[in-house]
């Protein structure tokens, strides 16, 4: 079914918005859409501002990957969000994601260099590779006790990160998770998390405590290299 309208045209084959000719600012995605295909709005760097529909469950990967826009309101239902969804949306700065999401996709956010405050739905599970990398306006973030899978390098580059709080219920904090946070002052980790993984806390420069439930056992040598706090 193609719908010409205000926003340009749109095609939807069952449920799916498959394709989207427009070159306007704002647009609203047509109530009844289900799913949004992968890389529908990628490289609309004219894209500031999308409506999506209450019928939405799912956002294809790459789907607004190199867009302009700069919030997004992801509705309640929407159980799925592809990896490169938002990368390098560089205009970007806020984004409410729904309760009903259950994973944050490898590379999500990354290179969103105006996010400044998102919070993770106490439903997801997993937090994939490089999810908030290089988002240097993000200044806080809390990961909630539901995540049990946390991929390398989440937090890479977060040049202005100052607090982070992770519950989360897994044993290793990863590889490279806080990498060049350079401003990171304050980190709270659960007493799940007994293992640092290579520079894991690598070049926080600004890090000289971090609380902790339990106690860190084992610590991959370079966990905190260049940073003033040690083990």
């Amino acid at each position: 079914m193609a719908l010409n309208m205000n926003d340009g045209i749109f095609l939807i084959e069952d449920g799916v918005l498959t394709e989207y000719s427009g070159e306007l600012a704002d647009v609203a995605v047509p109530e009844g859409t289900e799913e949004i295909a992968d890389y529908l709005f990628c490289d609309h760097t004219e894209l500031v501002s999308v409506k999506l529909p209450s019928t939405l469950r799912s956002i294809g990967a790459s789907a607004f990957e190199g867009s302009g826009i700069r919030e997004i309101d992801v509705p309640r239902g929407v159980t799925h969000i592809g990896e490169d969804a938002f990368y390098d949306c560089a205009s970007l700065e806020s984004v409410a994601l729904p309760a009903s999401l259950t994973e944050i996709a490898d590379n999500l956010f990354a290179g969103c260099s105006a996010l400044d405050g998102v919070k993770v739905p106490e439903k997801v599970t997993r937090i994939g590779t490089e999810a908030f990398s290089g988002c240097i306006s993000l200044s806080t973030i809390e990961i909630p006790e539901s995540v049990t899978e946390l991929g390398d390098n989440v937090f890479y580059n977060c040049l202005y990160l100052e607090k982070a709080v992770v519950r989360a219920k897994i044993k290793m904090l990863p590889r490279g998770f806080f990498y060049k946070c350079f401003q990171l002052k304050s980190v709270f980790l659960s007493r799940d998390i007994d293992e640092l993984g290579n520079e894991a806390f690598a070049y926080c420069d600004k890090l000289t405590e971090v609380a902790h439930e339990g106690r860190i056992k084992q610590a991959a040598p370079d966990a905190f290299e260049g940073c003033p706090l040690k083990l």
